[in-house]
């Protein structure tokens, strides 16, 4: 028997997916298994699965036939009714399985092992067990605050798998990726740097200026305004102005972001420089230009500094007489 939440929530058997037919049976055996192994509290359950929603006052009744449909789902698919108990001394309830046998923790457990072992394959693996939001066919409150800490965990887990795979030399398996995982990027900086820096390894680096200003309208969307953090704009200006090659590190920062949890089965990447860049000016207060050769062909990049968030990739005003015979 599998209980799965990184998705619908359903009980899984060898040969059948068993669903719960009542969103408050599926809100009940998704708390359970969030907290399996612990004892939850009937007034918890009683909160969280009717209280919050300002409904008529939920009965212990009510409770308790719920959790015999759930019971009769486990056995359904090869597992024990007794797995799900009352605690009478507390009240409460507990989901008495392996924590492996709930997807999500079994997605936290080995993204943490192959995080130490520095293995992208088995990474990817882990990340292979979300089958979409989590918990997403239950609509309560208490679930929102959980989506959160659970994505947070997903892409701590993302990017150390991008880390890894830029360390091994695997960065053309990124930019295949950078589409279907954009809502993660959209949420961290460091997935975007990590993404920017695949790009130009794989020699894509005149692609980086459009697909940095979307994440970044993005970001702004999300946020409400706040643009990109100011290290985060220098790793991408030297990753255009300076590509690295195939196997080339390029320093960026990989503090963590505000919404990291603190399970990290990654380690944390050390901020470095920007690195040597072309001769810049600054305009005003709005933008920054910098100036140099793309592949030998002479461009420019602009960053606006109003926002802080916008790239683009423009030719540069002719230089003066007096610039042109002065040596850079």
């Amino acid at each position: 028997m599998e209980i799965r939440i990184l998705g619908n929530v359903e009980i899984h058997s060898d040969h059948d997916v068993i669903t719960l037919t009542r969103s408050a049976e599926r809100c009940l055996l998704g708390l359970l298994a969030v907290d399996v192994g612990r004892p939850v509290p009937v007034t918890t359950l009683l909160d969280r699965i009717w209280g919050e929603e300002g409904r008529s006052e939920p009965k212990a009744e009510t409770l308790t036939r719920y959790v015999t449909y759930i019971r009769d789902a486990m056995e359904e698919a090869g597992g024990e009714r007794a797995w799900l108990r009352h605690e009478p001394g507390a009240n409460a309830y507990l989901l008495d399985v392996a924590p492996d046998t709930i997807d999500y923790h079994r997605f936290l457990r080995a993204a943490h092992a192959a995080g130490e072992r520095r293995d992208p394959d088995r990474l990817h693996e882990a990340l292979g067990l979300w089958r979409g939001t989590p918990l997403e066919d239950v609509r309560r409150r208490w679930v929102d605050a959980f989506r959160h800490h659970a994505h947070a965990h997903r892409r701590t887990a993302l990017v150390t798998f991008w880390e890894l795979l830029l360390e091994q030399g695997r960065h053309h398996e990124i930019p295949p990726q950078l589409g279907p995982l954009e809502t993660d990027v959209v949420h961290d900086e460091r997935l975007l740097l990590l993404g920017a820096e695949a790009l130009a390894r794989t020699g894509r680096h005149v692609d980086i200026a459009a697909w940095t200003d979307r994440i970044a309208s993005g970001m702004r969307d999300l946020s409400g305004g706040t643009g990109l953090s100011t290290t985060t704009q220098n790793h991408l200006h030297h990753l255009v102005t300076h590509p690295p090659g195939p196997t080339t590190p390029t320093p960026h920062s990989m503090s963590p972001g505000p919404d990291d949890a603190s399970y990290d089965p990654g380690a944390a990447r050390s901020a470095a420089g920007a690195g040597n860049r072309d001769r810049a000016s600054r305009v005003g207060d709005r933008s920054t230009t910098i100036y140099g050769g793309v592949n030998g062909a002479t461009g420019g990049i602009t960053i606006g500094a109003a926002t802080g968030d916008h790239l683009t990739v423009n030719q540069p005003a002719a230089p003066s007489p007096e610039e042109s015979a002065s040596p850079r």
